[in-house]
Protein backbone atom coordinates (compact mmCIF):
# COMPACT_ATOMS: atom_id res chain seq x y z
CA UNK A 1 0.00 0.00 0.00
CA UNK A 2 2.43 2.02 0.76
CA UNK A 3 3.84 1.81 -2.78
CA UNK A 4 1.04 3.62 -4.08
CA UNK A 5 1.24 6.60 -2.35
CA UNK A 6 3.31 8.45 -4.86
CA UNK A 7 0.89 7.58 -7.64
CA UNK A 8 -2.09 8.64 -5.12
CA UNK A 9 -0.21 12.16 -4.74
CA UNK A 10 0.30 12.42 -8.91
CA UNK A 11 -3.41 11.55 -9.52
CA UNK A 12 -4.47 14.75 -6.79
CA UNK A 13 -2.23 16.79 -8.59
CA UNK A 14 -3.10 16.40 -11.48
CA UNK A 15 -6.93 16.59 -10.77
CA UNK A 16 -6.94 19.23 -8.82
CA UNK A 17 -4.73 21.46 -11.31
CA UNK A 18 -7.42 20.15 -13.87
CA UNK A 19 -9.99 21.72 -12.08
CA UNK A 20 -8.53 24.59 -10.73
CA UNK A 21 -7.27 26.06 -14.36
CA UNK A 22 -11.12 25.04 -15.84
CA UNK A 23 -12.82 26.92 -12.44
CA UNK A 24 -10.55 30.28 -13.50
CA UNK A 25 -9.95 30.30 -17.09
CA UNK A 26 -8.22 34.02 -16.93
CA UNK A 27 -6.57 34.02 -13.87
CA UNK A 28 -3.71 31.19 -14.92
CA UNK A 29 -1.20 31.98 -12.70
CA UNK A 30 -2.95 32.44 -9.75
CA UNK A 31 -5.03 28.75 -10.04
CA UNK A 32 -1.51 27.94 -10.85
CA UNK A 33 -0.40 29.01 -7.30
CA UNK A 34 -2.96 27.52 -5.62
CA UNK A 35 -2.92 23.99 -7.48
CA UNK A 36 0.65 24.10 -6.02
CA UNK A 37 0.43 25.06 -2.83
CA UNK A 38 -2.74 22.15 -2.04
CA UNK A 39 0.02 19.68 -4.07
CA UNK A 40 2.62 20.77 -1.65
CA UNK A 41 0.55 20.47 1.50
CA UNK A 42 -0.80 17.47 0.92
CA UNK A 43 2.43 16.43 0.21
CA UNK A 44 4.19 17.45 3.54
CA UNK A 45 0.98 16.00 5.08
CA UNK A 46 1.67 12.68 3.83
CA UNK A 47 5.23 12.78 4.02
CA UNK A 48 4.37 13.35 8.09
CA UNK A 49 1.43 11.02 8.34
CA UNK A 50 3.72 8.01 7.24
CA UNK A 51 7.15 8.62 8.20
CA UNK A 52 5.52 8.95 11.74
CA UNK A 53 3.77 5.82 11.48
CA UNK A 54 0.98 7.69 12.51
CA UNK A 55 -1.19 5.03 10.77
CA UNK A 56 1.16 2.14 12.35
CA UNK A 57 1.52 0.84 8.60
CA UNK A 58 5.51 0.15 9.38
CA UNK A 59 6.94 -2.89 10.64
CA UNK A 60 7.31 -3.18 14.56
CA UNK A 61 9.85 -0.87 15.79
CA UNK A 62 10.77 1.20 12.86
CA UNK A 63 9.74 4.66 13.83
CA UNK A 64 11.78 7.76 12.79
CA UNK A 65 11.35 11.84 13.01
CA UNK A 66 12.09 13.86 10.13
CA UNK A 67 15.22 16.10 10.03
CA UNK A 68 14.67 19.30 8.92
CA UNK A 69 17.14 18.83 5.49
CA UNK A 70 14.54 15.90 5.26
CA UNK A 71 11.75 18.30 5.29
CA UNK A 72 12.90 21.21 3.08
CA UNK A 73 13.76 18.81 0.60
CA UNK A 74 10.66 17.61 0.49
CA UNK A 75 8.84 20.66 0.50
CA UNK A 76 11.22 21.94 -2.42
CA UNK A 77 10.80 18.98 -4.27
CA UNK A 78 7.13 18.91 -4.02
CA UNK A 79 6.96 22.94 -4.94
CA UNK A 80 8.61 22.25 -8.22
CA UNK A 81 6.61 19.23 -8.86
CA UNK A 82 3.90 21.32 -8.41
CA UNK A 83 4.43 24.31 -10.46
CA UNK A 84 4.99 21.66 -13.42
CA UNK A 85 2.09 19.74 -13.61
CA UNK A 86 0.13 22.76 -12.74
CA UNK A 87 1.29 25.02 -15.57
CA UNK A 88 1.21 21.75 -18.05
CA UNK A 89 -2.09 20.78 -16.86
CA UNK A 90 -3.01 24.66 -17.38
CA UNK A 91 -1.91 24.89 -20.67
CA UNK A 92 -3.30 21.76 -21.53
CA UNK A 93 -6.71 23.18 -20.44
CA UNK A 94 -6.56 26.59 -21.61
CA UNK A 95 -5.40 24.57 -25.34
CA UNK A 96 -8.63 22.21 -25.04
CA UNK A 97 -10.54 25.47 -24.32
CA UNK A 98 -9.68 27.30 -27.34
CA UNK A 99 -10.23 24.54 -29.56
CA UNK A 100 -13.74 24.37 -28.17
CA UNK A 101 -14.36 28.15 -28.26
Amino acid sequence: MLILIPYFLALLSVICAAVIHYKMPNEFFKATAIATTITVFSSVFCLFLFQDNLLEMAPEGVTASIPLQTFLLAAGLSTLYGVLIALLVGYFVKAIRAMNA
